[in-house]
């Protein structure tokens, strides 16, 4: 009688092979437990078949797993039984291949080990020992014997014997590196590999990641004479790629402090195993004791110093020594402030700084960071300032920050401040690595065949150093890159060191300034203090909390005042144009799959759908919010239909009592019940309803058929409709999506969509009404069952869509 064993997804009994005991079973653990599928989603016992050839149609060959998405068959595994004879597995060096998307790899090993370690629960304890272990590996890949064989590999199935040989690594480890590890010290875990969340953020520490470290180093260009100090090195990021980079630096030049003593001794283990320089990292707090090692000047400091409110210095001790401390306002301050002084004090005349910091030091409008920001225009050469992505540092911390660049030398009122927008950083907000891909949706490779990673780094910096750079006023959209002059900051009112505060802000007024085409056109929220429509108090400021009067809004038909959030200003927000000229869309079809600008359609295998959270850094919120409102191009549309359907009728009708409905609520400044009628009217009316019986005419037929035009017609006024109804909300999208409309189709002639007074009314002769009678009173009804008769037919199984079906309408005699 055979064994039996339990399968992992359905629980039932199965005879104990060879290839359910060493495949089957693993494997469909593994996709549940390691890839995070469900068990509903997997079919182990009994088989799922499937069909060999068009002609198989019983479907009649078996296969081991069967992974489904969303009920549709997505993976197939064919499992067999280990039947390999043992052979030599000794690598060599040249042999090795990197691996992609670490951040992925160790986040599985993180979920398995959080199951199995047995022992210390504490991560910090197991993140230490592991780090041990990385050690080992990097040092048996940079001490490698002779042979080229390397020492730190597994082997399959003994884990006992793959645990040896890293803790033999481990002990010539600490014979060669004597002063970063103590002889006593051991490899404390067995047989596994962790790294998780615990060595980033305790005390405010997100380390930085590598692509970013390496744009920094080589804007620096440091040379080997040049002495370098990072005064908040955690593992030493900075300064270990200042030994890749100039490695000749390493021996005497590159010096590192952390108050974490793991993290200083991790840095000097790093540095030890790549280049001998570990004499020069200590362990103490840098902003609490001021020893001899802060007597020396440097040529070079960069660091990414921990900060946050959570981590604010209140010690009167240390404070003191602090000209940013202001005794008799601040009882606390937060680190990031102390550890700029302390950089700019371990400046030596005419070297250079490179600090990342959170952008309220750069753009808050507080009256301690404008000093700061004061301080620094007038003492020092600013070089340049580049704004980094959100996802820095995610998925760790969301802290929007930006690198600051400076030279320790007097202020020059011509010098160039180099300024970028970077959006691009290499990965998502989880950590995942993300790629280039060619207009196809394959991945882009290098040279040496390894896939590109999409960052705008290299290029930014290849732009920052060319001499000809465009001025703040003279960018488009192609420009990534800019200067402003030093002088010209220092004009602004609050010495903003935002880049999209020159390119966006600055750059528009001065455009609208150029080419308004009638007094009046714009007014400054100066100009309307002075003449008392806004009202400030005794500090000059506008009370928070008090908005313009409605008695100065004109009549809302009139529609000359946008509805515009003080918050929108503050933020910078009116300066980010949605679209920037390019939609995100260039075409959108609607038989169930869009296509990205090369009329390929977008998927995830292929690696070009369009990511929300990109449209939000690069476009805006508003974008987002009613990116479904977009139409299609109408660029080969020269002549609309006056005749329409009957549906075309009633979508623009539904569209008129929408406009009432949302005036009304506007003169009571009722804003929600707008915004849920408007989501009602898009999903229902034009989604569900107008959009599915249009939609096959609008793809299919020709571009001069009448029923297309009938249908292109109708969206453009229903565009038109939309946005006026959208414009107090969303101003700045509706105004981008209007200025892109043809107005040679004679819809408006007004400059903006503020300055509408109301888009056409659809007044129906009383013979259209009663025609619109049938869809009211018939078809909708007839649809609603024609519905509830598909969904009973999708859960019978009898279709498994609305296209597989054959529908027959059956009416019943009116009964006299």
């Amino acid at each position: 009688m055979n064994n039996k064993i339990i399968d992992y997804i359905s629980g039932a009994k199965v005879n104990a092979t060879p290839e359910e005991i060493e495949a089957v079973q693993p494997l469909a653990q593994e996709l549940v437990e390691v890839y995070g599928y469900n068990k509903n989603e997997i079919k182990t016992h009994p088989q799922f078949r499937i069909s060999l050839s068009p002609s198989d149609e019983k479907k009649s060959y078996p296969v081991d797993i069967a992974v489904f998405e969303d009920k549709n068959l997505k993976i197939i595994c064919e499992c067999k039984k280990i039947s390999s004879q043992e052979e030599e597995t000794h690598p060599r060096y040249e042999e090795l291949k990197p691996r992609e998307n670490l951040k992925s790899v160790f986040y599985q090993i993180k979920k398995n080990l959080q199951k199995t370690v047995i022992g210390s629960t504490n991560e910090p304890d197991i993140a230490k020992n592991v780090l041990k272990i990385l050690f080992c590996k990097i040092f048996d890949e940079r001490y490698q014997s002779e042979s080229g064989f390397v020492n730190f590999y597994a082997n399959d199935g003994n884990f006992r014997e793959s645990s040896e040989k890293v803790r033999i690594i481990f002990a010539k480890v600490k014979n060669k590196f004597e002063d970063v590890f103590d002889k006593s010290e051991e490899i404390k875990m067995d047989d596994k590999i962790f790294i998780g969340t615990a060595l980033k953020g305790e005390h405010g520490q997100f380390f930085t990641p590598r692509n970013v470290v390496r744009f920094v180093i080589n804007f620096l260009d440091v040379n080997e004479t040049q002495k370098i100090i990072d005064p908040a090195c955690g593992t030493g990021g900075f300064i270990v790629e200042s030994l890749r980079y100039k490695i000749a630096v390493a021996r005497k030049n590159i010096f590192g402090c952390d108050k974490d003593s793991f993290l200083a001794q991790a840095c000097k283990a790093y540095m030890c195993i790549l280049g001998d320089g570990s004499s020069n990292i200590w362990n103490e707090d840098s902003l609490a004791k001021f020893t001899d090692n802060w007597k020396e000047k440097y040529e070079i400091v960069v660091t990414n110093p921990p900060f946050g409110k959570t981590i604010a210095v209140e010690d009167e001790k240390i404070l003191k020594n602090f000209s940013f401390w202001r005794k008799e306002k601040d009882k606390a301050i937060q680190p990031q402030i102390l550890f700029l002084e302390l950089c700019l004090r371990l400046l030596k005349k005419n070297g250079k700084l490179a600090i990342v910091l959170p952008e309220g030091i750069f753009g808050n409008e507080s009256e301690n960071y404008r000093k700061i920001r004061e301080f620094l225009l007038e003492n020092y050469n600013l070089l340049a300032i580049f704004n980094i992505p959100q996802e820095t540092f995610e998925p760790f911390t969301g802290n929007k920050s930006s690198i600051l660049i400076l030279e320790n030398k007097n202020y020059d009122e011509e010098s160039k401040v180099i300024f970028a927008n970077i959006q691009k950083i290499g990965h998502n907000k989880r950590g995942d690595t993300l790629y280039r891909y060619n207009n196809n949706g394959v991945p882009l490779k290098d040279e040496q065949g390894n896939f590109v990673v999409n960052d705008e780094l290299s290029d930014i910096l290849l732009e920052s150093k060319k001499i000809n750079l465009p001025h703040y006023t003279q960018t488009n959209k192609e420009n990534k890159v800019f200067y402003v002059l030093a002088k010209e900051i220092k004009e602004t009112r609050n010495l903003f060191l935002i880049p999209t505060y020159y390119n966006g802000f600055l750059k528009l007024l001065s455009e609208l300034k150029a080419n308004k085409k009638e007094e009046g056109f714009f007014i400054s929220i100066g100009e309307l203090i002075e003449k008392n429509i806004l009202f400030t108090n005794k500090n000059k400021n506008i009370p928070r909390g008090k908005a313009v009067d409605s008695h100065f809004y004109l009549p809302y038909q009139e529609g000359l005042v946008p509805f515009i959030r003080t918050s929108d200003i503050q933020n910078l927000e009116m300066t980010r144009r949605p679209q920037n000229g390019c939609p995100p869309y260039q075409q959108v079809l609607s038989h169930g799959f869009v296509v990205d600008e090369k009329g390929y359609k977008m998927s995830k295998s292929l690696g070009n759908v369009i990511d929300p959270e990109e449209l939000i850094k690069k476009f805006g919120v508003d974008i987002l919010r009613n990116l479904a409102n977009l139409p299609p191009e109408l660029k080969s549309e020269k002549d609309f239909e006056k005749e329409l359907s009957l549906v075309d009728y009633y979508i623009l009708l539904q569209l008129e009592k929408l406009t009432i409905e949302s005036q009304k609520k506007y003169s009571e400044y009722n804003f929600n019940p707008i915004f849920s009628s408007l989501m009602n009217f898009c999903i229902n009316d034009l989604s569900s309803f107008y959009f599915e019986i249009s939609k096959d005419s609008l793809y299919c037929d020709s571009l001069n058929s009448p029923r297309r035009k009938q249908i292109i017609t109708t969206l453009y006024y229903l565009l038109a409709g939309l946005l006026k109804i959208i414009s107090p909300m969303l101003p700045f999208l509706a105004e981008e999506v209007y200025q892109n409309i043809p107005f040679q189709f004679g819809i408006s002639n007004q400059a903006s969509v503020h300055l509408v007074n109301h888009f056409p009314n659809f007044q129906l002769s009383p013979e259209k009404e009663k025609e619109l009678g049938l869809i009211t009173d018939f078809f909708l009804p007839l649809r609603q069952d024609a519905y509830q008769a598909l969904e009973k037919a999708r859960q019978k199984k009898i279709i498994t869509t609305n296209l597989q079906a054959n529908l027959t309408i059956y009416l019943k005699e009116e009964k006299e």
